[in-house]
């Protein structure tokens, strides 16, 4: 978060293969053998760099090797400053990792996720259900349940993400602090007028205005209204 209280959700550095990284030749000698290489993030602000990882893997093969069960070939740790970027750094991968949605329209989604501030309302139809699905998920695993199984959870991603997620290295108030940013991209509920308890009020609120959100920020940023109004 900045000093206008503004999470960073993009990076300025080009997407890097963390794969490319390894050494190759003689160099690859150097990495364990019993062992996951590992990576680490700090602060990337998005997950370009784990989304690209991940697409090609198969080309490394240090990232494929077979090691001792429980163990994967490759460990990526994501340091973020904000809860809201770690929710969304999982919210990307499993978007990429969705296979109940067609490979044009998941392409779609994640390119208009990850760069828009403001979404038409197909996205953030699915926004509201991935939301749902991870907050599910995050809960799950932090309680130590089983993760999904079944041909749902499969063709979701969802097996694949709880497979690749490791909660063990957050605290309890970090977990809970990303589950809420999850709650926070869920669309308002309708609600009867009749209803007046806190929570009903707050689930009927209007959608987040993020053009007004824009304004002021720029407002802000670039001067008062008046100099604004004469750029």
């Amino acid at each position: 978060m900045d000093e206008h209280n503004v999470h960073h959700f993009w990076g300025i550095s080009p997407a890097v293969d963390l794969g490319t990284l390894l050494p190759t030749g003689d160099g690859a000698a150097d990495l364990p053998v019993d062992q996951p290489v590992r990576f680490l993030q700090v602060a990337p602000y998005d997950a370009r760099h784990t989304l690209t990882t991940l697409s090609r893997a198969c080309r490394h093969p240090a990232l494929m090797r077979q090691l001792p069960p429980g163990q994967p070939a490759c460990r990526l740790y994501v340091w973020e400053d904000s809860p809201e970027g770690l929710a969304r750094h999982v919210l990307l991968a499993a978007v990429l990792l969705d296979g109940g949605v067609p490979a044009a329209q998941r392409g779609q989604l994640l390119l208009e996720l990850h760069g828009n501030a403001v979404l038409r309302r197909r996205a953030a139809e699915y926004l509201d259900e991935k939301a749902r699905q991870l907050e599910s998920l995050f809960v799950g695993l932090a309680a130590g349940q089983p993760p999904p199984a079944g041909p749902e959870a499969e063709a979701r991603g969802l097996a694949a993400l709880a497979a690749l997620l490791d909660l063990s290295l957050l605290k309890f108030q970090e977990k809970d602090l990303i589950v809420e940013a999850l709650q926070r991209w869920r669309l308002p509920n309708p609600t009867s007028s009749t209803s007046t308890s806190a929570a009903s009020a707050s689930a009927a609120a209007a959608p987040y205005d993020m053009v007004a959100a824009w304004d002021g920020r720029c407002r802000k940023v670039y001067g008062g209204g008046g100099c604004w109004e004469q750029l």
